[in-house]
């Protein structure tokens, strides 16, 4: 299946590859847009400049893959797991992020879109441009990098520990829009 698909892929014949295993493959420049890659096991994949414009994603394992520079515009990345990923200027504007684990993910100089919204464990994270919300919890972003921890452990059971593994990345993210 994988040599079948990966020439599919080359050939640019690939629509539905729903749970291929393309662990590790070198895709690099590949054109995907719209392609179903729904629970796709691309685990360390090198996507790097790929067009994945539109493509569905869904539950795909993105660990450790290279997306720098790839084109994931429209793309539905919910439930994805992008763990460690380089999305190094990638372009994920209206992008669903929906559920997807995006923890320890490269998004610098990304280009997203001024409005975002993100499902991370118990908390809806959104971003208008110059309020983040976490939770129930809506402030400015100079608000956020002001709070000191007792201000944060205030605010809900568990933020704490999830503002330190997450706001810094948060921040950053909320800075490239």
């Amino acid at each position: 299946m994988l040599i079948k698909a990966y020439i599919a892929i080359k050939m640019g014949l690939a629509f539905d590859l729903r749970g291929v295993d393309l662990r590790d493959a070198d895709l690099r420049g590949v054109d995907l847009r719209g392609v179903d890659l729904t629970g796709a096991l691309l685990f360390g994949a090198n996507l790097r400049r790929s067009n994945l414009h539109g493509a569905m994603l869904r539950y795909a394992d993105l660990r450790l893959a290279d997306l720098s520079t790839a084109d994931l515009h429209l793309a539905d990345l919910s439930f994805t797991n992008m763990r460690g990923a380089d999305l190094r200027e990638a372009d994920l504007q209206l992008a669903n992020l929906r559920g997807a684990n995006i923890r320890g993910v490269d998004l610098r100089r990304a280009k997203v879109s001024g409005i975002f919204r993100l499902d991370m464990h118990e908390w809806d994270i959104s971003f208008n441009g110059s309020v983040l919300q976490i939770g129930c919890q809506a402030h400015t972003l100079a608000a956020w990098k002001k709070f000191d921890d007792a201000t944060i452990h205030s605010m809900a059971k568990g933020s704490l520990c999830f503002w330190k593994k997450y706001g810094k990345m948060l921040i950053n993210l909320c800075e490239e829009i």
